[in-house]
């Protein structure tokens, strides 16, 4: 993206970990980045939150609060310090009439990956509030309260050692047993799955804040074949 187009705006610079704003802001400004990175999360459950996305230099956000005069969807923080363009809404009107076929690429990249994104957020609540909520004779064969837990996550092949060294910083409570910790290698995507006995189905959590925007996750309940839900089933 050429910035040459933002140099009459405003800039601004601001430090490693500077939070630019906060899910439920008030919102009346965007900002393009100039150099540096930040992190856009969204809170998906109490104490955790979710990357939706890395941006970079050239990169934009903050733009639905700007163009709705709605409240921001999530949380911005710099990664590191970072010098920002940052553009007021007449700023933003005045960039389409100059820029305009580049405002509408703006436009449709950051609806499409602010949609993305809090759709995948969204989806990781629903399936962690399944799992808390599911009533206890659904729960897996073992010990009371205890649940079997298969996590498939599916990540670029380019991301691998990555994916593998977060899944060596990967701590589980001492009451967790990992049954299996697979990689399958793909075509283009690569599989990791855990399957895992736990007491607390909010370790799931855990796949989420480790590998953040590495890996995208589908969890769910397992039941064994042997379990007595099974009959309970058949009864009904």
């Amino acid at each position: 993206m050429n910035l040459e187009m933002y140099g009459k705006y405003e800039r601004q610079v601001v430090g490693v970990g500077t939070i630019i704003f906060r899910e439920k802001d008030p919102g009346d400004m965007m900002y393009v980045i100039a150099n540096g990175r930040v992190r856009i999360s969204k809170h998906v459950v109490e104490g955790v939150d979710k990357t939706l996305n890395i941006l970079e230099e050239g990169e934009y956000f903050g733009e639905m609060s700007l163009l709705l005069n709605a409240p921001r969807s999530a949380t911005a923080t710099a990664l590191e310090e970072t010098t920002l363009i940052t553009l007021t809404r007449d700023d933003f009107k005045q960039m389409l009439r100059e820029y305009p076929e580049a405002g509408m690429a703006m436009l449709i990249q950051l609806a499409s990956r602010l949609e993305k994104a809090n759709r995948e957020a969204i989806l990781l609540a629903l399936e962690l509030a399944l799992i808390e909520h599911t009533p206890q004779k659904y729960a897996s064969a073992g010990l009371p309260g205890e649940y079997t837990i298969i996590a498939t996550g599916s990540f670029d092949m380019k991301d691998l050692k990555d994916v593998i060294r977060c899944q060596k910083n990967l701590h589980w409570d001492h009451q967790t047993s990992i049954l299996a910790s697979l990689i399958t290698p793909g075509q283009g995507q690569n599989a990791l799955m855990y399957i895992f006995h736990t007491h607390n189905a909010r370790e799931t959590l855990k796949l989420a804040s480790c590998f953040q925007n590495l890996v995208q996750w589908n969890i769910s309940l397992a039941v064994s074949t042997d379990d007595e839900v099974l009959d309970t089933l058949l009864e009904t």
